[in-house]
C-alpha cells in the first residue's frame, strides 16, 4: 500500500514594499530620532524584480550595497536587511536606458 507523504516544499511570502516596510525609529549621534527604512530580502527582491542570486553576485562584485545583520543567526544564516536609502542611491546611479529616435 502506498504511503501518502506531505510535501516539504516551502511557499514563499510576497510583500508589498510600501505596506510592509514600516519605518524603524533610530537615534542619530546627537540624540535626535530619525526614521530609517529597512528592506528585508523578500521586499528587496520584489522591489528590484530580480533573483537573490543576481543580488548576491552584484554584492560579491562590489556593485550593490551590502546588507546589515539585524538579528541573530538561526541555523545557517542571519537575519539581514538593506537600508532603503542605499538601495535607492544605487538605483539612481544606474545608467538610464537610451532609446533610438524614430526614423523620419
Amino acid at each position: 500500500m502506498a504511503r501518502a507523504t506531505r510535501s516539504k516544499r516551502r511557499t514563499s511570502k510576497t510583500y508589498a514594499v510600501e505596506s510592509d516596510c514600516a519605518p524603524m525609529l533610530s537615534v542619530i549621534d546627537n540624540g535626535t530620532p530619525a526614521d530609517i527604512l529597512l528592506l528585508s530580502k523578500p521586499q528587496l527582491l520584489e522591489f528590484l524584480g530580480v533573483s537573490y542570486s543576481s543580488v548576491f553576485n552584484w554584492m560579491r562584485a562590489g556593485l550593490f550595497p551590502l546588507p546589515r545583520v539585524i538579528g541573530p543567526s538561526s541555523g545557517r544564516s542571519s537575519r539581514i536587511a538593506w537600508y532603503a536609502s542605499e538601495v535607492q542611491a544605487w538605483l539612481a546611479s544606474r545608467p538610464q536606458r537610451q532609446i533610438k529616435s524614430p526614423s523620419q
